[in-house]
């Protein structure tokens, strides 16, 4: 895989956050991949992220759904990412 991939699951959010969050994720080391932001029916003021790539450990975790209101928010919520990311996969 040669490009970082952003798959929406049951959750539709405006281009500008997809935006930012491609910008903060690449910023912090996240180029190739697949990075899921989805919906969690049991609960609905979260959403999880979710990142793998073959031969890596998957990363994810939950963030509030108010995180992807506005393009800073969910910068902020992919920078939290990033540090469990970090973490893992380093």
């Amino acid at each position: 895989m040669h490009a970082l991939i952003i798959k929406q699951d049951q959750i539709e959010l405006p281009s500008e956050i997809i935006h930012a969050m491609r910008e903060e994720l690449a910023a912090g080391g996240v180029r190739f991949g697949k990075f899921y932001v989805g919906a969690i029916f049991r609960l609905p003021e979260m959403v999880y992220f979710l990142w793998h790539l073959s031969g890596e450990i998957p990363v994810s975790m939950t963030v509030s759904r108010e995180s992807m209101s506005h393009p800073m928010l969910a910068r902020i919520a992919v920078e939290e990412f990033l540090g469990k990311w970090n973490q893992v996969v380093y």
